[in-house]
């Protein structure tokens, strides 16, 4: 499936959602990290183990596990738009 240029819009807005969320937890600017999600937003972390509802509660359980000296650790992992096959 060839991606069209829409596809490539969005694949790039994703990017940079993705560098700002990074962004946001690196300098700890929790404010803004709120307003890159949506209200109802859900997340897991550590394969479920600690699950969070509600964008307020996500940034707030983010905050309270981030110290001042804390560096974080992440993974953000690949977006796969359209296709199913492995990434070459």
């Amino acid at each position: 499936m060839a991606l069209t240029p829409n596809d490539l819009v969005e694949i790039h807005l994703i990017e940079q959602l993705k560098y700002r969320y990074a962004r946001c937890l690196d300098l700890k600017l929790w404010d803004e990290l709120r307003t890159l999600l949506v209200a109802d937003a859900v997340c897991d972390y550590s394969g479920g183990k600690y699950h969070q509802e509600g964008a307020d509660e996500i940034v707030a359980w983010i905050r309270k596990g981030t110290t001042e000296e804390a560096s974080a650790r992440r993974q953000l992992r690949l977006v796969r738009i359209g296709s199913a096959r492995p990434l070459e």
